[in-house]
């Protein structure tokens, strides 16, 4: 066939299928009353008339089959119509009922989570997991359903799939999945994983209170704290909230020596902030001269699992660091006054990260205290609103930006309030995808693109009453692995405010809140210590 692939009118592709064609051609002569007979060599025709190399737009493959039934008779081509419109309209309006842990839900019917569970749950191709879902869909269509039940959907996969030859599963609701894994977990054989990763094994040594702990906080939050919009949005990958499981600890706490603090007393003062955060920062500044680079040794488990983070502006300490493979960040203008052979050394380490903040973002001072205190953060994916967008729709991009938004910070308002609720809690936003919706966009002015984008989360965190604070945000953790899954992608999106370029371009100085980028390129010539001076006063 001369068309191979159709795309759909939400940007997605699915292989053309010259059966479903005809079906829905001899429907339409059949309500005409008309010969049905005709219906093969019609689609076999429109088939032949699409010549394009790429894939075919749905509306066109549409538009040729109505053409086509004006030849045949009075009333095909709108009965044609009329059926589109009946099946569109009948797809907007199903509502699958659940009932999950112990709560009744109503979801709108679709057909690509339904898809991504196939390929989840019983490992099928994702080709043959689409097939399988639009074959359902008709079906519920054809039927006139208006609300069906959980139990239904996955009964009718279940036929669809051994219709084709494939094995079935068994007919037990997927209600009780959580039950069924907290017993599994309880048994001692498995113990859930992190990050989007599923259940592990345990193992002899395995401790899994702290991740059933996890599990426990998270369904929690989802079914008494959260409203139906808020979980739905979860659910469907419109946004991720990494802590949802640890939503009664601060997120992050960053912690500074203070004046006259020794260092022993500021290490102790580490120790007992882990527990109460769900990521401990230090930042040992480069002004403090006595520096026991020991000190972190007895932190490693910590600074593995990703749970402490180093960061410092201290030549000496950085190089300890880094020579015991330490992962570390350097404030990027701190990096540009060591000296030429510490930075070629810390670079080639391959374990430094750089970062920078806009000057009139920062206070040059560590808070009084010690501590900076992030009780929240979410992360917004930006590329599925872009696709859906296309170039040059950035209006509908920030408007479907803004309701992503708006939905993660009424969430984490939701969660500060229920867990500590005092005070006026500071949150993070962090972009997942942000390269790619600008490589899908296209803007005619990339700095008023991202302040745009910038304006957006500031409005959604104002308007539910939060304070952003986009400076040294926490591990994303799966996030991007999570945003990607819920779009039926491979891997995971890039999370932070970050380009494609491992350097920062010009415009990303000028508008983005915080970067964090490689040590390595920045030594490959003078134009990034141009950028980064150009935009630090004087």
């Amino acid at each position: 066939m001369a068309a191979k692939r159709v795309r759909k009118r939400d940007g997605r592709e699915e292989g053309f299928d010259p059966l479903r064609l005809a079906d829905s051609l001899r429907a339409a002569l059949a309500a005409a009353e008309l010969s049905s007979d005709l219906a093969g060599a019609l689609a076999d025709a429109i088939a032949v008339s699409i010549e394009e190399a790429g894939p075919v737009e749905s509306a066109a493959l549409a538009g040729a089959a109505e053409t086509a039934l004006q030849q045949c008779g009075t009333g095909a081509a709108e009965a044609y119509r009329n059926a589109r419109r009946t099946a569109r309209s009948r797809i907007a309006r199903l509502r699958v009922h659940t009932r999950e842990e112990g709560r009744d839900r109503a979801w709108p019917f679709d057909r690509e989570r339904l898809s991504l569970s196939l390929v989840r749950e019983r490992y099928l191709e994702r080709n043959t997991a689409a097939r399988v879902a639009r074959q359902v869909e008709h079906r519920l269509v054809d039927a006139g359903h208006h609300h069906v039940t959980g139990a239904l959907v996955h009964a009718l996969a279940d036929n669809e799939c051994r219709t084709l030859g494939l094995r079935g599963s068994s007919q037990s609701s997927q209600v009780d999945s959580a039950h069924g894994e907290l017993m599994a977990w309880l048994g001692g054989d498995i113990a859930p994983g992190r990050e989007g990763q599923g259940m592990v094994l345990g193992g002899e040594n395995g401790d899994p209170r702290p991740l059933l702990g996890e599990r426990v906080l998270a369904s929690f939050a989802r079914e008494e704290i959260l409203t139906e919009d808020q979980s739905v949005g979860l659910d469907q990958g419109l946004f991720d909230l990494p802590g949802l499981g640890d939503w009664t600890r601060p997120a992050r706490v960053r912690l500074f020596p203070l004046q006259g603090e020794e260092e022993g007393a500021f290490w102790e003062r580490v120790g007992e902030c882990l527990p109460r955060c769900g990521e401990a920062q230090i930042h040992w500044p480069g002004s403090l001269e006595s520096v026991d680079p020991a000190m972190a040794e007895p932190f490693q488990s910590f600074i593995a699992r990703k749970t402490l983070r180093l960061s410092t502006a201290h030549p000496g300490l950085a190089m300890a660091w880094v020579s015991a493979g330490t992962w570390i960040r350097i404030p990027a203008r701190a990096f540009l006054q060591f000296p030429s052979d510490v930075r070629q050394n810390l670079a080639a380490s391959g374990f430094v990260l750089l970062t920078w903040k806009p000057t009139r973002n920062a206070s040059g001072q560590a808070p009084c205290s010690g501590e900076d205190v992030l009780d929240s953060y979410a992360v917004l994916k930006l590329s599925e609103p872009a696709v859906r967008a296309g170039p040059g729709g950035e209006a509908a991009f920030m408007a479907d930006c803004g309701e992503a938004a708006a939905l993660a910070c009424r969430s984490m308002a939701a969660l500060f309030n229920r867990g500590r609720g005092k005070g006026s809690p500071r949150v993070c936003l962090l972009p997942a995808g942000l390269g790619e919706a600008v490589g899908i966009l296209m803007p005619a002015s990339m700095s008023r693109f991202l302040l745009g984008i910038r304006q957006t989360l500031d409005h959604a965190c104002r308007e539910a009453g939060l304070r952003i604070a986009s400076d040294s945000p926490p591990h994303p953790g799966g996030a991007g692995r999570q945003l990607a899954q819920a779009s039926g992608r491979e891997g995971a999106l890039p999370v932070g405010w970050r380009l494609e370029e491992e350097i920062p371009i010009k415009d990303a100085f000028d508008a983005f809140p915080w970067l964090e980028f490689p040590a390595p390129p920045s030594l490959d010539g003078a134009a990034w210590v141009a950028r980064l001076r150009s935009s630090t006063p004087a």
